[in-house]
Order: C-alpha cells, then sequence, then structure tokens
C-alpha cells in the first residue's frame, strides 16, 4: 500500500511542480516591439466577390475586392468591403462561403480592412486530432502514452523553452534543461520506472549533451556563430531591448531538434536488450526446469556450470546472458541504428534548407563560395553534431544496459523491471 501511494503521489507532487514552474516562466511582462493599437486579427467569411482579380490563364494578378461577414472582434455581424491581395505571403484567392483571417485597424468609427489569409486554425487542429487518434489506435497503450509524452513536449517547449529565453536565461542550457525533463517524462511515460528507461534516460542525455559540444567546437573552429543567422536583425532588436542572448538560440535550437532522434535510438536499443535478456533468461530458467523434472541431476549440474561460465555470475550478473555477450548484442542493434537515424537527421535538416540549395544550384554559384556561405555551414553544423549524439549515445545506453539489465535480482523477476 505504501509503495502504492509513493507511485501515486510522487507523479502529482512533480505535475504541480511542473505547473508551478510554467506559471511562474511565463508571468513577464512582453516588451512591444511593434505599435499595434487598434489592430486585431479577426475571423470572417466572404459573402460577395465585389471584384475579382482571376486571368483568363487561371493566376491571379492584383488585388480582390471581397465582402467579409465578421466572426469576431468589434464588428461583430457586420459585413465589411476588403481587399485581398493576391500575394504568395498575405492575401487569398476568395471564394463566397471562405473563411478567412482578417486584418482589421479600428479607429472610432474608422476600419481599415484586409483579408490576411484563409483561417486554417481547424484543419491544423483537425489534423493533430487524427494524428494523435491514430497514435492511439494502432500503439494501443503506449500509443496513448506516447501521446501523453508529445503533449508533454509540446507545452514544455511553447510555454517553459520560449519564456524562460525571453525572460534573459541562456538559451543553451535552458534547453539542456528542457530536453533533460521532456526526456525524464516521456521515457516515464513509455518504459516505466524500470532498469531499461534508466538506460535510454541516459543514453538520451549523453547524445544531446555531445550534440552541444560537438556544435560548439565547430563553431569556435569554422567561425560559425549564433549571429551568423538570416534573422540576425531582428534578433539583435530582442537583445537591445529585452537583453535575449540571441547568440546563443541557434545551439539551443540544435538540441531540441536532435532530441527526437537521440531517444529514438536510445529507448530502442534499451527496448531491444531488455528483450534480449529476458527471453535469455526464460529459456535459461525453462532448460533448468526440464533437466530437474526430467530426473537428470548431472544434467541439472551441467546446466548450472554452463550459466555460471555463459552468465558471468561470479561478476554478480544475471541468469540467461553474460554483460559482454548483452553489450555486444547492443551494440550490434546500436551499430544498424546509427545509420539509419544519421540518416534521417542530416536529411530533416537538408529538408529545411531545399530551397535554399535550389537557389544556390540555380545561381551556379561557385564552390569556395559555396561551402564557405553560413547558411551552409549552419546546415552542415547542425545535421553533423545531432549524428554526433546519436552515435555517442549509444555506447552509453549499451552499457548501461549490460550492467543493470543483467543484474541479479532476489526474486527473480525478469531484469528491467521494477
Amino acid at each position: 500500500m505504501k509503495k502504492k501511494l509513493t507511485k501515486i503521489i510522487l507523479p502529482i507532487l512533480m505535475l504541480a511542480a511542473f505547473i508551478g514552474l510554467i506559471l511562474w516562466a511565463n508571468d513577464v511582462e512582453i516588451t512591444e516591439l511593434v505599435n499595434r493599437s487598434g489592430q486585431t486579427f479577426e475571423k470572417g467569411v466572404v459573402t460577395e466577390i465585389v471584384k475579382d482579380n482571376l486571368q483568363s490563364d487561371g493566376s491571379r494578378s492584383g488585388q480582390q475586392t471581397v465582402k467579409v461577414e465578421m466572426l469576431t472582434g468589434v464588428r461583430k455581424g457586420e459585413i465589411l468591403e476588403m481587399t485581398s491581395s493576391s500575394g504568395y505571403l498575405f492575401g487569398a484567392g476568395c471564394t463566397v462561403g471562405m473563411h478567412v483571417i482578417v486584418m482589421q485597424s479600428v479607429s472610432g468609427d474608422v476600419t481599415v480592412a484586409s483579408v490576411y489569409v484563409k483561417d486554417r486554425e481547424w484543419v491544423i487542429y483537425i489534423f493533430a486530432a487524427l494524428y494523435l487518434l491514430l497514435l492511439c489506435v494502432i500503439g494501443g497503450k503506449q500509443g496513448v502514452k506516447g501521446c501523453l509524452g508529445l503533449i508533454f513536449t509540446f507545452v514544455s517547449v511553447i510555454f517553459l523553452y520560449i519564456p524562460l529565453i525571453y525572460r534573459g536565461y541562456s538559451p543553451f542550457w535552458v534547453a539542456v534543461f528542457v530536453c533533460f525533463i521532456t526526456t525524464l517524462i516521456t521515457m516515464y511515460l513509455i518504459g516505466g520506472a524500470t532498469r531499461k528507461t534508466i538506460c535510454a534516460i541516459g543514453g538520451t542525455i549523453t547524445g544531446i549533451l555531445s550534440a552541444g559540444i560537438t556544435a560548439i567546437l565547430f563553431s569556435k573552429a569554422s567561425g560559425i556563430t549564433g549571429y551568423n543567422v538570416s534573422d540576425i536583425e531582428s534578433l539583435i532588436t530582442l537583445w537591445n531591448v529585452k537583453g535575449i542572448q540571441v547568440g546563443g538560440l541557434l545551439f539551443s535550437g540544435l538540441l531540441i531538434s536532435a532530441l527526437g532522434a537521440t531517444m529514438d535510438v536510445a529507448m530502442s536499443v534499451s527496448s531491444a536488450m531488455y528483450e534480449i535478456a529476458k527471453q535469455m533468461d526464460a529459456a535459461s530458467a525453462a532448460t533448468a526446469a526440464l533437466a530437474e523434472a526430467a530426473g537428470e541431476p548431472d544434467s541439472a549440474d551441467m546446466v548450472s556450470v554452463e550459466s555460471t561460465d555463459i552468465h558471468n555470475g561470479k561478476n554478480g550478473a544475471g541468469e540467461g546472458i553474460s554483460r559482454k555477450e548483452l553489450w555486444l548484442a547492443g551494440m550490434r542493434v546500436g551499430r544498424d541504428m546509427m545509420g539509419t537515424d544519421s540518416n534521417t537527421l542530416i536529411l530533416a535538416f537538408v529538408g529545411t534548407s531545399t530551397s535554399t540549395l535550389v537557389l544556390d544550384y540555380a545561381y551556379n554559384l561557385p564552390y569556395q563560395q559555396l561551402i564557405n556561405s553560413n547558411n551552409i555551414g549552419i546546415a552542415i553544423m547542425q545535421g553533423l553534431s545531432g549524428s554526433f549524439g546519436i552515435v555517442l549515445s549509444v555506447p552509453l545506453t549499451v552499457t548501461l544496459g549490460a550492467i543493470l539489465l543483467t543484474k541479479k535480482k532476489k526474486d527473480n523477476k525478469p531484469a528491467g523491471r521494477s
């Protein structure tokens, strides 16, 4: 009963502490960088196309003039006439019945409004809900735990990571802290309070720190800093106004982006080692039981001697497989995962730089200009540093697994269970 109460009370206390931290982090006054008094973004629905900009070839040029019924804001219920540009970043190709976001400025009885973009809020919510539902249906109980871990990660990044950086704390160490608590909670939800989970947590933290250290070394050697990013002018404004350490944002973002892949490798390797140890324990126990049931003491003694030798019993290891054998098995699994996950991480960073790569190719930039450009250097640093983290997380995960998952337990439960 005492143990059950501990399992219930401890998570509640941790959740309360996390909520308190969230509330404290967000209790900050945001300095206004741009005067937006009177300007709001409201929802509306297009009721009429007064003047269209559709061309004969199907393209749009210039602006539409449309009438929109306002669904929110001070002009709710009113029908306003406004423009909608044909830009790629702002505006929308309006049709009657389309839900749009309206940017409006109100001053007394005067309202200036234009269509900002198509209202896509519910599309985002629906697809996110479908993904979580699919994860729960296919993943079952583990899928539900994965959903909870995903929600916790989202809350940690949006409501903890960003506010703490805005408060002026070091982005790098804030990222380390957020990665730690995210890893701790996510792994606990998926694996429970087990030795398998401890192995995965240790491997993940090692990988994240390795990625960060590699990025810092790369930065020192190449001269690339957090001030070489494309939006540095806007970031400098934050530095001047709020004292935000913008130079560390590049490296903290790298840690956050590498977290998912590193967690995947660490938990996969740890789970594989746990299953190997459990199955070998079961096979060893079954062999001994059959020998005893058959009334062959000599044979049973032989099995016992072999078990002592193979399982490294002299060193206190558990039954079923020796630490050395489990370590070698874990490394074989880890080596297979290194290639695929490193490839995944590098391709993810390449994917985010596709527009830049295509433009560089189209302009036929010289190799020396290309390889030494800040954008390419940052993309390479991100991909390689994350991959370093993945590779270096494997040995520690395997080593922890070899030590913890083969440790003999008095109650003879399979290794890895609490």
